[in-house]
């Protein structure tokens, strides 16, 4: 028998965990299939911590919760590192179809969430800067980003959860979210424009401003690929373009959610 592949790990809220793939799991890829869903899934809520973690940073900032995103990053570099070999692995064997699929799907998220990690890690350092710098955003700046910080909160929700879950539904309502989330980051950088011109702004907090808003693009861009992913490899194929495609143009489903979000997330 070969040897068994042994991990330490951190659990969903960050306790220490021995978690094993045995490679002998290999020859049973339905068990084995199994036993990576279960560590995706703990990867994935360990993802959805930090990023968490670094916007409560940026309300309050202390250099022991930084440190603990860090923790958690490396983790997440870990899983990536250790699930990824493991499922390239069992790709190569004799699967089914569907086992195919979730095997593609794993792999296709394991890289997602490790992104969320890196760009935890990237708004924590927003925080840190802020705060070494005693800087703050402007009154109207900082209630049009709380309200984008709400947004992204859920998106996270809604993705996480629909992947742990294999909620289809939910994981339906991404797309719409994200696409309200692209909007309010474009008018937030058109208002900053508009305060700096009157002096409300400084052109360092803008460029400080503009690190945060990529970041919680992508976050928000990496929660459409998970659930975009989910999506599609619960159907024959994989077909992610034509997914997206589909949903926006004339789909009644995606615009209501749309409309909704757009309401719910106003930043007026």
């Amino acid at each position: 028998l070969e040897a068994i592949a042994n991990f330490a790990l951190r659990d969903s809220v960050g306790r220490a965990s021995e978690d094993q793939l045995d490679t002998r799991l290999l020859e049973t890829p339905s068990v084995a299939i199994s036993a990576c869903d279960d560590q995706t899934s703990k990867m994935a809520e360990l993802s959805k911590k930090a990023v968490l973690d670094s916007i409560a940073l940026m309300g309050e900032y202390n250099e022991k919760s930084a440190e603990q995103i860090l923790e958690d990053e490396d983790t997440i570099d870990r899983y990536e590192d250790r699930l990824g070999t493991f499922l390239v692995k069992l790709s190569s064997k004799s699967l089914s179809e569907s086992d195919t699929r979730t095997v593609s799907k794993m792999l296709h998220a394991i890289g997602d969430f490790e992104r969320l990690g890196d760009h935890a890690v990237n708004i924590s350092q927003v925080a840190k800067e802020l705060h070494t710098k005693k800087l703050w955003f402007s009154e109207h700046g900082d209630r049009e980003i709380n309200v984008l910080f709400r947004a992204v909160k859920e998106i996270l929700d809604l993705t996480i959860k629909a992947y742990v879950e294999k909620d289809l539904k939910l994981a339906e309502l991404v797309e719409p979210l994200e696409q309200v989330i692209d909007e309010m980051i474009h008018d937030i950088k058109q208002n900053h424009i508009e305060r700096l011109q009157h002096g409300v702004c400084s052109i360092e907090m803008g460029f400080i401003l503009s690190d945060l808003l990529t970041n919680c693009e992508r976050v928000s861009d990496h929660c459409s690929n998970i659930a975009v992913n989910l999506l599609e490899t619960s159907r024959s194929s994989f077909r992610a373009h034509n997914y997206l495609s589909e949903i926006r143009h004339g789909n009644i489903a995606f615009d209501s959610a749309f409309d909704r979000y757009k309401a719910k997330y106003t930043l007026s």
